[in-house]
């Protein structure tokens, strides 16, 4: 509370100090393009010779996995989260089996670039009643099969695919 009027004749300049908060603003554009500079570089596809981003394919939630396993996070001592760039690149891991969870629809970058899969009209995965793709060790399941279906008839379907999956696994 400012309260003037017990010391006598008093002047108060109001000023609207906009330069700084265009230099905030401009500070977020400059992060939001570096970052989406940086998503289209890492998840980019070459049609010409088939390089891919070390990202391409990956689903919304796993780009945001991946980007934030890029930063640092910091936690100042007001429990406010910051991010910073990491310095270093980040971890491969070997597996025996990865499983992509793409979404509710054919993923036409993911569809395109495996050969040998072939898909029905619709752009749909044919599979057998398993799973199993056309290629060697390849399962697809859910909506990308199937269409938009129930959860239920989905979830049948993945359970029957998940089974195939682990005796393939199995045999070596």
């Amino acid at each position: 509370t400012l309260d003037l009027s017990q010391t006598g004749t008093s002047s108060v300049n109001v000023t609207s100090e906009t330069e700084g908060a265009k230099n905030k603003i401009n500070e977020l554009i400059d992060t939001f393009n570096s970052i989406i500079e940086q998503v289209d570089e890492k998840t980019a596809y070459e049609i010409k010779d088939g390089t891919r981003g070390s990202m391409f394919g990956t689903s919304v939630s796993g780009l945001k996995k991946e980007l934030l396993s890029l930063m640092i996070r910091e936690v100042d001592t007001e429990g406010h989260i910051a991010y910073h760039a990491e310095a270093t690149a980040p971890t491969l891991f070997p597996a025996d089996a990865v499983i992509i969870a793409a979404s509710q629809t054919p993923q036409a970058n993911i569809v395109a670039t495996a050969t040998g899969l072939e898909v029905a009209k619709g752009g749909l995965v044919i599979t057998d009643e398993c799973g199993r793709t056309t290629i060697e060790g390849v399962f697809a399941s859910g909506d990308v099969v199937t269409g938009a279906k129930t959860v239920v008839e989905a979830v049948a379907f993945s359970k029957r695919a998940a089974a195939a999956m682990e005796a393939y696994m199995a045999q070596g």
